[in-house]
Formats: C-alpha cells, structure tokens, sequence
C-alpha cells in the first residue's frame, strides 16, 4: 500500500512541476543583447561544487566574460576564494528546491528575473528537480546551456517535458561525472598544502561548445570517486575541506589552472 501511495505522489509532483514550468515558461521575457554576463546555476554540495571548478574555468576562458553563480550560500566562501565568480546570489537550495516552502520557493525565482545575462548555464546533479529549470527560466538571458547526466535523465521524462526543454534551453550537451579514485587521503593532503608528494591526475572530459584540451598540458583535475554515487559523496567533501583550509591557514589564492588543480600564493 505504502508503493502505491510513492506512486501516486511521484506522478502528481511529476504533473506539478511541468505546470510549473509552463507557467515560467509563459512569464519569460525578451532576452537583453549585449550583456557579457554568464550565470552558472549549480543546485549542489560543497563537494560537487569543487569538483566543476575545472570545468567553470574552462567556461569563463571560452565565453570571455565574468561568471555568476548562483548556488547554495553555504559554499559562498569557497566560490569567493576560487576567484573564478565575479558575483555570487547565494540561496537555500533545500528549501526552496521542494514543495514544502512553497513561499520561499517562489520568492526567489520571482527575484531572480532581476538578473539579466548573454548566457546561463545550467549543471545538472544527482537529485535535481526542475527548480533548476525555473531557475533558467526566471533569468532574462539571450542563450540557455544544460549540461546534463544519466542520473538527470532518468528523473526527468516524458513527452510534455521533452517538448517543453526544447523551448527552454537552446543547447543541451551531456555532462559526465562519472570519476574513480586515483589519489589516497594524504596524497591530497600534500598536494593542496603545496607538500613534496604529488597526486595522479586523470582526463577530463571536454564538453561542446567549450574549446579542445590544450594540446601541450591537457585538461586536468583531481579525481574524486563516484560523483554519480551518493555514498561516496563524502571523498569529495573531504578534498573540499582540505581546499578550503590552504585558504585559512595558508592565506592562498586556491588557482584552478587547465592543466593542474592547484594552490598557489
């Protein structure tokens, strides 16, 4: 009884939140040309946050133009100190991402049609909901990118959603995630804090439109096991934190490069 009960409610929410869409869709405004912003929605963790940092470099390097990000305020200070953001709007992402709050839910997609941009771009995780959607929806933007995964696409389906994506988004390009361990904990330990030991890199998957790896260095990054699996989720937590304390102990500028993920002074 309980199963058909999940059934049901998944099937309403699932009806909701195409109506809610199509609301938002129905409400967006003519795009303003000339803006070089570019706004990164990322409804995440700390950790996942971290482990796009190389990708949000190769983003700013391509479009050329400053970075917004919009996310969870709890990575505010992370997302300053990597120096890639020129602004941040910062959100209680749980909240507003279910029904509950309903209030607060649309308060802040009201609030975000005040941003206008040349593009966002939009990164899709493990658990997303369509509030990333209306968040897409609700800023005033000439172009709309989804970057998204495996886990993205079996959540969302059907043809009302696959008809109404297309008029949301002008591109859709897939977003792999799928990442295992090369480097134990104290290999990243030494690494971050600038210690002798080095740590493996692995290559990064070069998304469309983005430019191709630099033919000399490539593009790397850390690798963090199973950014698709929640359970693992905390291997990415940890190496977050262990950045974050070059910041405060160190007084770093964390620098993301295309070839190394790094801290330099």
């Amino acid at each position: 009884m309980k199963n058909v009960f999940r059934k049901i409610f998944r099937v309403l929410r699932r009806s909701c939140e195409i109506y809610e869409m199509l609301f938002y869709w129905l409400l967006r405004r003519k795009p303003q040309r000339g803006s070089s912003r570019i706004v990164v929605i990322q409804n995440s963790h700390l950790g996942d946050f971290v482990l796009s940092l190389p990708f949000f470099t190769r983003l700013k390097e391509f479009c050329n133009g400053d970075l917004v990000l919009v996310s969870d305020s709890r990575i505010e200070e992370v997302a300053r100190s990597s120096g890639l953001f020129a602004e941040f709007v910062g959100l209680d992402m749980k909240r507003a991402s279910g029904y509950r709050h309903l209030l607060y839910r649309v308060k802040v997609l009201w609030q975000l049609r005040a941003i206008t941009a040349g593009k966002v771009v939009q990164c899709f995780g493990v658990g997303a909901t369509n509030f990333e959607d209306c968040m897409a929806l609700s800023i005033r933007a000439d172009e709309r990118y989804a970057f998204v995964g495996s886990r993205y696409n079996v959540q969302r389906s059907g043809l009302l959603y696959d008809a109404l994506k297309c008029n949301v988004y002008s591109h859709t390009l897939p977003y792999r995630m799928e990442l295992s361990l090369v480097a134990n904990e104290n290999n990243y330990a030494n690494f971050i804090t600038g210690g002798e030991q080095t740590v493996s890199v692995g290559d990064l998957e070069c998304f469309e439109p983005l430019p191709e790896r630099d033919a000399c260095l490539g593009d790397y990054c850390l690798i963090i096991p199973g950014a698709d699996d929640p359970r693992r989720r905390w291997e990415a937590e940890k190496f977050a934190c262990l950045a974050r304390q070059v910041v405060a102990i160190h007084h770093n500028l964390i620098s993301f490069s295309s070839a190394l993920l790094r801290s330099r002074k």
